[in-house]
């Protein structure tokens, strides 16, 4: 999944005009182990930003705005357009459990149990735009703006938890045994239950766009080039001032 968080970083940084420019660039890597190869796809198969990819046996599935959905075969790359049933921007995918689920602006939550071809509208209970979603333990955890965050145990009915402040909420991914949630002014947390969230103090108050987890490491991208790795116990920040301007 670190190519997904690649791109994900990649396009994180949605005050940047020149993002504009770049329409759909979908890349796959054909040595999924290391990400050492990588092409290009066709990108007449959309003109829209694409936001979020995510995997699961076997598919990939794109997602970007104006509702686009795009899917393709780990085997061959070959990408397919799929109906969405909306026109709203998508921004985060997910799977898990045998099931693709996709969030986005004004609450959209759709699932898809068949690879990604179709796709069901799921109510969220808020018209708040989620940025990200994630499964790992048996649960399903969105989050968004103005902190809003959801739980589920099956990606079909969805519980409102108590939001984690005001600000919003981009970053989220499951390590071994918890989930990662990061967002507005360096704010990150942690959770086991999805109930019970505690907050991780981080050397920085940039915005969190992007978070990933091993057994070992956690890593956070983020606003002005953030880029930091936390292990046994402490947090190394890349000073190297990476520039995230196309």
């Amino acid at each position: 999944m670190l190519f997904a968080t690649i791109i994900r970083r990649l396009f994180s940084d949605r005050t940047n005009a020149n993002v504009a420019r770049w329409a759909a660039i979908l890349v796959t890597c054909a040595t999924m182990s290391a990400q050492e190869i990588w092409r290009s796809a066709p990108q007449e198969m959309s003109r829209a930003n694409l936001w979020s990819v995510a995997t699961g046996n076997g598919t990939l599935v794109a997602v970007g705005e104006q509702g686009t959905i795009l899917t393709a075969s780990s085997e061959d790359f070959g990408w397919f357009r799929r109906e969405s049933g909306t026109s709203v921007w998508l921004v985060g995918a997910g799977f898990g459990n045998g099931r693709f689920v996709v969030v986005g602006d004004r609450g959209v939550i759709l699932t898809s149990d068949d690879a990604g071809i179709t796709w069901t509208a799921r109510p969220a209970g808020t018209d708040l735009r989620l940025n990200g979603v994630a499964f790992g333990g048996g649960r399903w955890i969105a989050i968004g703006e103005q902190g809003v965050v959801l739980t589920s145990t099956d990606g079909t009915i969805w519980e409102p938890r108590p939001s984690l402040g005001t600000g919003f909420l981009r970053a989220i991914a499951y390590g071994p045994d918890r989930f990662y949630v990061g967002g507005a002014g360096g704010k990150l947390f942690t959770t086991t239950d999805a109930a019970t969230f505690t907050a991780i103090a981080v050397p920085s108050t940039a915005d969190i766009e992007s978070v990933a987890a091993s057994a070992t490491h956690v890593w956070i991208a983020g606003s002005g080039g953030l880029l930091a790795t936390h292990t046994a116990g402490a947090w190394n920040v890349d000073t190297t001032g990476y520039n995230s301007t196309f």
